[in-house]
Formats: structure tokens, C-alpha cells, sequence
């Protein structure tokens, strides 16, 4: 029977009743992997009934699933949501995203997570806030976070207390300024593999070199014993020179990350757009 199971590109609310009503648990309690597409519901509760069909689900993937009403609240019941081990939400709007966390926030539906990764214009720090106490954060294993820079970055270092990975993209001008300061905030002193992807515009030698001094303090901050575990850390700088003379020469972040070069853990790569 399968084990994974893939649906794309449709819309629940053409049907005559919700989905939960045309699927039997028994038909489905094979599936371990789950990905939903550009899916549509006519509400929030249609879509927790697709999901509640899964019993033996360990992996979900949710690419631009929507729905019309504003998600869930507590006076639905839902008795059969699965242990989920890997939660992966990829959504156009945040308030889909807000949704999602506070729904696996009941009942320590999120207690079983180890793999998070989240990818949204914004994460709003107002609803990770609520959702902290609750969610168990601090059992994850892996997070991934792509997103508008927000407090709910600084919120997420630190409630995730026993991250062994975290993997960060942020494409927004300014970020490298605050960089080093969100490192600091990290909370797990377990991390092994970390991936940052940022990108930056400049106009002039000064400011590249003002960018680069930014690496540098980024490095300094993950030299210390808190990150003794890291075995690999995986730069990717998207760079956009905006001035009509040209780049002197391209830069070289190794030589920012002398303290990570000499552990034999840096890796990096600077994309010039």
C-alpha cells in the first residue's frame, strides 16, 4: 500500500460536502507522507478533517493551501490528529500560517514535531507569543524559517532550546546589520549544521566593506563555546552591487570566517545579482 501520497491542485469547496466525509480512515492508514499543493477549502475545519484521515501520518507538506473562513477555534474537535514528526507550511499569506501554528498548538497536537520548517512573506510575533507555551518548541530537532525579518525570529531562538539544525533565509536589504545579534539569541547549545542565506545591496567600496565587518562579527558570535557542537555552517550571500562602476573584486567570506576556516567547518558562496 502507499506510504506517500501527493495531491495538487485542487479545490475542495467544488465538492458537495467536506472531505473528511468521502475518505475512510482505513483506506489511508498506510500513508507516512503527505503533500497538499495549491489546495483549497471552503473553511478551516474542511482542511483538519482531510488531515484527520491519516492516522499513521508522520510528514506533512502544505504548499499554498487556503481556505475562506478566518481558521480554527477550540470548539471543533478533532479526536484523531496524527503524530506528526515533520511539519513543512509554505504559504502566500501569513494568516494562513497563523492558522496552521495555532491549530498544532491544541492539545499538544505539536508535542510529537522534531522538524519545522516555515516559509511565509511574515511570521507574526504576535501569535508565536501566544502559541510558545504551548507548542513545544523546544523539542525540535530542525528548523527552517523562511521570511520577512520579524521579533518572531528572536522569539523562535529562543524557545528552540534543542535544535541540532537550523537553516534561515531572510532576502531583504538590511539583515546583516542584525545578524549577529539574532545568533546570539540562539538558546540551543546543540547545533550541528547551520545554513544562512541573506542578500544585501551596496553602491560603494565603503559600504561592501562595512557589509563584510558584519560577517566578521557573525563569525565571532558563533566561535563561542555555546556553538562548540557546530560541524557545519553553509553561507549563501546574495549580493546586489547597484553603482555603475564596477566591483573592485568580487568578495571572499572565508576570509571573514577565520575563526569557522580554522575549524574546518565554513562553507560559503556570494552570488552576485
Amino acid at each position: 500500500m502507499a506510504k506517500v501520497l501527493e495531491i495538487r491542485h485542487t479545490d475542495w469547496r467544488t465538492f458537495p460536502s467536506h472531505p473528511g466525509t468521502r475518505f475512510h480512515r482505513t483506506m489511508f492508514s498506510s500513508v507516512r507522507e503527505l503533500t497538499l499543493t495549491t489546495c483549497q477549502f471552503g473553511s478551516f475545519n474542511e482542511f483538519i478533517r482531510l488531515i484527520s484521515a491519516f492516522p499513521s501520518l508522520s510528514t506533512l507538506r502544505l504548499d499554498r493551501v487556503t481556505y475562506d473562513n478566518e481558521g480554527p477555534t477550540r470548539t471543533f474537535y478533532c479526536s484523531s490528529w496524527p503524530a506528526l514528526r515533520s511539519f513543512f507550511v509554505s504559504v502566500d499569506r501569513g494568516k494562513e500560517m497563523d492558522a496552521m501554528l495555532e491549530w498544532m498548538s491544541l492539545d499538544q497536537r505539536s508535542h510529537s514535531l522534531r522538524h519545522l520548517c516555515l516559509t511565509s512573506d511574515s511570521l507574526s510575533a504576535a501569535v508565536i507569543g501566544r502559541v510558545a507555551p504551548s507548542f513545544g518548541f523546544d523539542r525540535l530537532e530542525s528548523l527552517s524559517l523562511q521570511s520577512r525579518l520579524t521579533d518572531s525570529y528572536e522569539l523562535l531562538f529562543t524557545a528552540c532550546s534543542a535544535l541540532l539544525s537550523l537553516r534561515v533565509q531572510m532576502y531583504e536589504n538590511g539583515i546583516l546589520e542584525k545578524l549577529a545579534g539574532l545568533l546570539s539569541l540562539l538558546t540551543s547549545r546543540s547545533i550541528r549544521s547551520l545554513e544562512l542565506t541573506v542578500s544585501s545591496v551596496v553602491n560603494t567600496e565603503a559600504m561592501l566593506s562595512e557589509q563584510l565587518s558584519l560577517w566578521t562579527q557573525a563569525d565571532d558570535v558563533l566561535a563561542r563555546e555555546q556553538f562548540a557542537s557546530l560541524k557545519t555552517v553553509d553561507v549563501t550571500w546574495f549580493l546586489a552591487w547597484s553603482s555603475e562602476q564596477e566591483m573592485l573584486a568580487p568578495p571572499v567570506l572565508a576570509d571573514r570566517f577565520t575563526k569557522l576556516c580554522a575549524r574546518g567547518i565554513f562553507d560559503s558562496r556570494v552570488l552576485l545579482m
